[in-house]
């Protein structure tokens, strides 16, 4: 996400608004994206941010809807991987964006309302009457089956190729850890740190 990509998308979602009528909260992280915007642009969307370290608690996809597709679009690469071994072919993973884009079509669809809804009751964010409460580990069996899958067809290619599997929840995790933001300027850098000329 840039700056540019977020003001885009809240110009184009507070037009959305506009024409619907509607004034609506925007709750959002603390991206260093986010930060930067002209509130009185958007009279439609008042923006707040919640405070640092609380989006893996209150966010629904932070609460496991991410791991599960996750979950699903690897189950659906390691798929493909097992198909193009058996064909005899050498760069099994290799992947051009379309099929990429179309795995995680494949993926969405996969994922279940159930575990939807149950991300959602687990930040707390919003009531669910007669909903029982559930622990965010606890998604639908389909989702649970997509790990089972997953294991199964690392194991299935470690055994063909003599190396030893990587876990299916190391793999649905490998890239966490990416960078997903754009790292502040050399400007914002110094601005942050130049104390003020005193007149």
């Amino acid at each position: 996400m840039t700056e540019v990509m977020w003001n885009k998308w809240l110009s184009r979602f507070n037009a959305d608004m506009r024409r619907q009528k509607r004034r609506v909260l925007l709750l959002c992280d603390n991206a260093s994206a986010h930060k930067k915007f002209n509130s009185k642009r958007y009279r439609n969307v008042r923006i707040e941010f919640l405070a640092p370290g609380l989006t893996a608690y209150l966010q629904p996809l932070d609460a496991g809807i991410i791991r599960c597709f996750k979950a699903h679009f690897r189950r659906a690469q390691i798929r493909r991987a097992i198909a193009r071994d058996d064909a005899g072919e050498d760069k099994i993973y290799h992947m051009e964006q379309l099929e990429a884009m179309q795995l995680a079509q494949v993926a969405w669809d996969s994922v279940s309302v159930a575990t939807i809804v149950n991300c959602w009751r687990h930040t707390g964010i919003i009531y669910l009457p007669n909903a029982e409460s559930r622990g965010v580990d606890e998604n639908s069996a389909t989702d649970d089956n997509a790990l089972n899958d997953l294991q199964a067809g690392l194991d299935c290619l470690a055994h063909r190729h003599s190396h030893t599997p990587q876990p299916a929840r190391e793999w649905v995790e490998s890239d966490q850890q990416l960078e997903t933001e754009a790292g502040p300027l050399d400007e914002d850098i110094v601005a942050n740190v130049q104390l003020p000329c005193e007149n």
